[in-house]
């Protein structure tokens, strides 16, 4: 992608540093204001509480209760500037994709986490956090990929924990190749296999001949023959490939048309500026961009545009 990088350069250069250099001023001001309040609310608040316990023999519940309103109010007085936040970081990504021919939402619509929890590629969880819509078309593959965050809470008689059980990316690539079956490419862990099968009754472990992709997939599918058809020695490559590519842990089924790949990376994609941070630094716009690259690569890596390239 190094010619598109350059490109973007030149991109860069003409279009989002000008804008950059006009949303830096407006954030230098709402910053400054923002500033003053929470400086105002805070010396405020600190006066009454001193008050309060010095003076006014108040609980140290109700002294509580007046602390807490006064981070409520302040965080109301900075709203301006989390609002600004949202919109620049959002505006940003939108010119920044659509550069590359992509388009983005910031949120991603629960519908699309449910059809991975319907395949049951992806582990339980109690929570989720779903941002960063991106779809787009690319080597005659359509595709949308979207950023999950899923925690998993767990009780017992002394604790109550939640724990991040996923922190990557969900993707939905089409697959000209025509198939009928259900197939899960699950990472090999143990009982993987009998968790699937419970799930899907029929489906059962395919047996294949490349020992490096047994090793590192376990595959189950309704359909063995079909399985096989899809699982060809040149696409295991490029699973392997897109697994070291992508530096976590990947999961896929094909189903329904589709190509469903859970990559968990462990971290945030497609990350934001902070409302604290000079908006003209170019580095987050970077690291956009090789996150950007990213999916171009994982779509490149795939070559699922054909019914001969699987």
């Amino acid at each position: 992608m190094g010619d598109e990088a350059t490109d973007f350069d030149g991109f860069f250069a003409r279009e989002i540093a000008p804008w950059l250099e006009e949303e830096e001023q407006q954030r230098r001001v709402l910053a400054a204001k923002v500033a003053r309040r929470w400086w105002v609310t805070g010396g405020v608040t600190a006066l009454i509480c001193v008050l309060m316990l010095g003076f006014l023999k108040i609980s140290l519940v109700f002294f509580i209760f007046v602390a807490a309103a006064g981070f409520v109010i302040g965080g109301m007085l900075g709203y301006p500037l989390f609002v600004w936040s949202d919109t620049f970081n959002e505006t940003l990504a939108q010119r920044v994709f659509g550069h590359f021919g992509y388009q983005y939402q910031a949120k991603l619509p629960y519908a699309f986490l449910e059809q991975f929890e319907r395949l049951g590629i992806l582990p339980s969880f109690t929570r989720h956090d779903l941002s960063d819509q991106v779809q787009g078309r690319l080597d005659n593959v359509d595709f949308c990929i979207g950023e999950a965050l899923l925690h998993r809470r767990s009780k017992n008689k002394k604790s109550d924990t939640e724990t991040v059980v996923f922190h990557g990316l969900l993707a939905r690539v089409d697959v000209a190749k025509p198939f009928e079956s259900r197939t899960l490419i699950v990472a090999d862990r143990g009982s993987v296999r009998h968790f699937v099968e419970g799930i899907f009754g029929n489906d059962c472990h395919v047996q294949l001949e490349d020992p490096r992709f047994e090793a590192v997939f376990d595959v189950t599918s309704s359909d063995q023959i079909e399985a096989r058809y899809l699982l060809t020695p040149a696409f295991m490559e490029r699973m392997l490939a897109l697994k070291a590519r992508v530096d976590g842990s990947l999961c896929a089924a094909f189903d329904r048309g589709h190509l469903w790949l859970a990559v968990d990376g462990g971290r945030d994609y497609f990350p934001k500026y902070s409302m604290w941070a000079d908006a003209r630094d170019p580095d987050q716009a970077r690291k956009l961009v090789r996150d950007i690259e990213l999916i171009s690569d994982m779509i490149r890596l795939l070559k699922l545009g054909g019914e001969t390239h699987v």
